[in-house]
């Protein structure tokens, strides 16, 4: 359960069908975490996962939440819900290489 997950879902219920995530990446960018410092997560292990052909470090827990994305954004879009992911990280992937399948399966 992350912060931006729920969210998703709270402005779900409130009847919002076009969805922006910003900074929900769910990976480590250049050794970072985060986009400021945050020391007490600095112990944290990180583990290596290929998703799509691209590789990217993340904690258990952010990788975790990529996972958990993948059942909700299926069930949310299912839904009517458009998300569109901001930045470069594990879930814009994620979401890019969905789109680029789509695209694949429409011809």
């Amino acid at each position: 359960a992350t912060v931006g997950l729920r969210t998703a879902l709270i402005a779900e219920c409130m009847g919002y069908r076009n969805l922006h995530f910003y900074g929900c990446d769910s990976c480590h960018r250049n050794g970072a975490s985060h986009v400021y410092a945050q020391p007490m997560n600095g112990a944290v292990p990180t583990i290596e996962i290929t998703a799509a052909g691209r590789k990217f470090q993340c904690t258990p827990a952010m990788a975790q939440q990529a996972q958990d994305f993948q059942t909700q954004a299926r069930h949310m879009m299912a839904r009517g819900c458009q998300l569109t992911i901001h930045g470069d990280g594990l879930i814009a992937h994620i979401m890019d290489t969905w789109n680029q399948e789509a695209l694949r399966n429409v011809g």
